[in-house]
């Protein structure tokens, strides 16, 4: 579990707490029973008293170990868990498979696109068809050319028209020439007038005749045009649907592969939340990995003492559990102080083949040069971490522990400023915290 501290080259304040105070839990009072005194009944704790003073002067920050990758694992689709290929402890390499789900559903989904795929081409097929099926060409170039034979009749009736009408004009006006010199009959003309009305009447019919046939054709070619553009609409949608069904079995190949759950990161396995026979989902993580090496040490360092850590410095640390001393170099300094703890996160990385710098471990870091403080002086030992809030109990009437919120500034592994939460001369628990809880009823022990 991480932990922010308030002001301090506080990440070695971190460690200490934790080993002390930090991270302990909540316990219930056991009731007194039978037989019991209620002296007996009371929490023994070991207390001292907060004073001002100056903090002692260290070279040395501590610090906390992490995981350079903290990652959960997924399935990318849901499914019943056939196969789980890992266990807590196994090392697994980015892209290695580590499960497998029942992929049934998924290879029946594969299929159904392919047929829907099949029967989307079948009918782009059989639209282009519609196209091709005349030798003389498409129903619109038939209806062109009906058009153009339309126009040749219809200007070679209307000449032939005409030509009668002026013949009969013709003939008319010589007659009547005739008639008026008195060189033929009132009823030879009226014949001749009879047959000039004759013509005029069939001219108008063969010339209507002609434009009835022209404007067939051009209704012919006004429907073989909205024939062809609705075909040519018709191709267009059935190449949009052959798109999607190459989408769609696109997808439902993905969703088959990833019936195979794969390691998104090199790392190892340090929990597996399922077993064989589950149903998953991409909602629910399968197993956690962290990555190692190199090894994230986390502390947080003050205002004053921000200007010492530069990225790219090559820093000596100490893991005091393994006695082990090596370098780290620094690869990030916060650009903002938490507004909590005021504080400056600082990163650094620690090469780690062996794996044995492990999440959670303290970490002294050697600094020079830090900045010697005076204040109201808090044990160390004294404090719990609550919620991620900084807790003491204060000792109130001689025997009741209250449970009360400090704001830190910064420390060293025994002793931290306070900024508030508690006074001088008030006595606070530095053992005992496990069985504590807010008012309870304690007994003062050496």
């Amino acid at each position: 579990m991480q932990r922010n501290w308030g002001k301090v080259g506080l990440a070695g304040l971190v460690a200490l707490l934790l080993v002390t105070g930090c991270g302990k839990t909540e316990e219930t009072v056991a009731p007194v029973g039978e037989g019991e005194t209620a002296e007996a009944a009371l929490i023994p704790v070991g207390i001292e008293e907060i004073k001002e003073g100056t903090l002692n002067h260290s070279d040395r920050l501590i610090g906390e170990i992490s995981a350079n990758t903290n990652i959960a694992l997924y399935a990318k689709v849901p499914g019943t868990l056939v196969e789980l290929q890992v266990k807590k402890g196994d090392t697994v390499k980015n892209g290695q498979v580590i499960g497998k789900l029942d992929p049934k559903d998924y290879q029946i989904a594969v299929k159904q696109a392919e047929a829907a795929l099949a029967v989307a081409n079948a009918n782009l097929n059989q639209a282009k068809s519609g196209k091709g099926l005349n030798p003389a060409g498409t129903s619109q170039d038939l209806a062109a050319q009906g058009i153009e034979l339309s126009l040749g009749m219809y200007q070679r009736a209307k000449d032939s028209a005409e030509q009668g009408l002026r013949l009969s004009q013709a003939n008319y006006d010589r007659m009547k020439a005739l008639y008026e010199a008195n060189a033929i009959s009132a009823k030879e003309i009226e014949q001749e007038e009879k047959a000039l009305l004759q013509a005029q009447t069939q001219y108008k019919a063969q010339i209507d005749q002609a434009e009835s046939t022209l404007l067939q054709a051009k209704s012919q070619l006004n429907q073989a045009v909205k024939s062809e553009a609705q075909t040519d609409a018709g191709i267009e949608v059935a190449h949009a649907r052959v798109k999607q069904a190459q989408v769609d079995i696109e997808r439902a190949r993905n969703s088959l592969q990833d019936t195979q759950i794969k390691a998104t990161a090199d790392g190892i396995i340090t929990d597996v939340k399922v077993e064989v026979g589950d149903g998953v989902s991409p909602q629910a993580p399968i197993a956690q990995l962290i990555h190692i090496d190199p090894a994230v040490v986390k502390l947080n360092v003050t205002e004053a003492n921000r200007p010492k850590f530069k990225e790219g410095l090559e820093l000596e640390i100490t893991v005091p559990s393994l006695q082990k001393k090596m370098k780290a170099r620094i690869m990030h300094v916060g650009l903002e102080a938490s507004a909590h703890t005021k504080m400056f996160p600082v990163e650094l990385h620690a090469s780690n083949p062996d794996r044995s710098l492990l999440p959670g471990m303290k970490v002294d870091v050697m600094v020079t040069d830090l900045e010697v403080k005076k204040g109201l002086l808090l044990p160390t030992d004294a404090i719990v971490d609550r919620d991620g809030k900084k807790m003491v109990y204060v000792i109130q009437g001689g025997n009741i522990a209250v449970q009360r919120e400090v704001v830190l500034t910064e420390g060293n592994t025994k002793q931290v400023l306070v900024e508030s939460g508690v006074s001088a001369g008030e006595q606070v628990v530095v053992k005992g915290h496990s069985q504590l809880k807010d008012q309870a009823l304690i007994r003062i022990v050496k």
